[in-house]
């Protein structure tokens, strides 16, 4: 509700945001907010069972739509909260200065920092493998689309909806708390990629991985997803 709701108009809520967060955690919870809108939509399945799973949602007016990505192109470190707005920023960004700074001084480690999205899909075809060691159970992840679409090799946990983003196309590196252990799987991932990334076999699976990606997650076939249901939700409104 920081959008008013409508009087006669279709509400429908898109949810990308996890069951977690405090900033949705406890209108959720109130079971008697959950007939507010006419229509919930989640970005995966993964995210839509926590919901139900959790806060009991009405499951007959839930669906779930993916994301997708726009048509691209074919270690650098993208990481800053300013991602996330500049209040998010201004409260959250100086408890990773040491991290950054870390990343500045290590060897053959390139801080980039924020960069909008056009710059990072303008610049991806120069790179040949997107790493995220996620540590946050992610309800869907466009960044991981996007570099499967580019055809980059893959390599990221198997945390929340990370699987059911890239299926079975990227390297998993099974998630655990130990944060130590989970850097040194993910260094040794690296290397094995970095000596295989040359094999016919490997450029064959980054191929149909591209193509997975355009076929099934272009803004036109999740387009049309959106259109049929709200053509339907129109008309069940009348």
């Amino acid at each position: 509700e920081k959008i008013p709701l409508h009087p006669t108009k279709l509400n429908i809520l898109w949810q990308k945001n996890s069951y977690d967060q405090a900033n949705l955690y406890h209108w959720f919870k109130d079971k008697s907010n959950h007939d507010k809108y006419d229509w919930y939509v989640f970005n995966s399945h993964w995210n839509y069972e926590h919901f139900r799973d959790h806060f009991d949602i009405p499951t007959h007016k839930s669906v779930v739509i993916k994301n997708g990505i726009d048509r691209i192109i074919s270690l650098d470190v993208y990481s800053s909260c300013e991602v996330y707005g500049q209040d998010f920023y201004n409260q959250n960004d100086h408890n990773y200065k040491a991290l950054y700074e870390q990343a500045k001084q290590l060897p053959n480690v390139n801080y980039i920092g924020f960069k909008p999205n056009g710059f990072i899909k303008d610049n991806i075809h120069n790179y040949n493998m997107y790493v995220y060691p996620s540590i946050f159970e992610e309800t869907f992840c466009i960044s991981l689309l996007e570099a499967m679409a580019a055809g980059l090799y893959c390599i990221t946990t198997n945390y929340g909806a990370l699987f059911e983003t890239g299926a079975e196309f990227p390297m998993y590196i099974p998630y655990e708390k130990n944060y130590r252990n989970l850097a040194q799987k993910f260094a040794y991932g690296i290397e094995a990629a970095a000596n295989t990334l040359h094999e016919t076999q490997i450029h064959n699976h980054l191929e149909c991985q591209a193509a997975y990606a355009k076929a099934y997650y272009g803004w036109n076939k999740i387009g049309t997803s959106w259109k049929r249901f709200l053509e339907g939700a129109v008309n069940a409104k009348k």
